[in-house]
């Protein structure tokens, strides 16, 4: 594992600098349609605001606005996959870093997603603490993956610098939403699919 987070974050964005090739390619319609679910287990409506984080190229801004979002900031650490998600949504908001130095002045969300990258941020405790602060009352965390919790287990034997943490399963969400103001609701972890929902109380 990395020494620190600023070593980590570096090595991350290396990584996708190399693969950002691999994000341009045509998605298959099964994952098309499990990234939609993920955005819908969310319930989002009309009018709230998402912050995207580990947006990439952009993969989940067609779901928000199928369900009426139109105000979306992603962020993500790569700016070689921001610059991708910027030519496809010209409109929408994005920032380069990791969402523990989010800069005030982007707001707060009604939604915090976390899709396809909660395996690889350098301390997950600390990652949920920041995403509750930017949460709006009654606000919900999303963490997903289309792959699902055995995929990014297997990246995480792999190569833990990349990937040090698998996908938290219900004991270890309970673990890491004590002591801050969030509560589980719901827990999808199938062999090729994981969402987690977390409500701001």
């Amino acid at each position: 594992m990395s020494k620190n987070r600023d070593e980590h974050n570096k090595h991350q964005q290396e990584i996708f600098a190399r693969e950002v090739g691999d994000y341009c390619t045509e998605i298959p319609e099964e994952i098309r349609q499990r990234l939609k679910r993920i955005v819908e287990v969310a319930e989002l409506t009309e009018g709230e605001r998402v912050l995207d984080v580990g947006t990439g190229t952009g993969v989940l801004i067609p779901y928000f606005r199928e369900s009426g979002v139109n105000e979306i900031v992603g962020c993500d650490l790569s700016s070689t996959m921001l610059e991708k998600a910027q030519q496809q949504f010209p409109d929408v908001t994005f920032w380069c870093g990791d969402i523990v130095d989010l800069p005030a002045t982007l707001g707060t969300f009604d939604a915090v997603f976390f899709n396809a990258m909660f395996g690889n941020v350098w301390n997950q405790k600390e990652t949920l603490s920041t995403a509750v602060k930017l949460l709006r009352d009654r606000g919900r965390i999303c963490i997903s993956h289309p792959l699902g919790s055995r995929y990014v287990a297997g990246l995480n034997q792999r190569d833990p610098l990349r990937t040090p943490h698998p996908l938290p399963g219900k004991k270890r969400l309970g673990e890491l939403v004590q002591q801050l103001p969030l509560q589980v609701i719901h827990v999808e972890d199938e062999l090729d699919f994981y969402v987690a929902i977390l409500h701001k109380i």
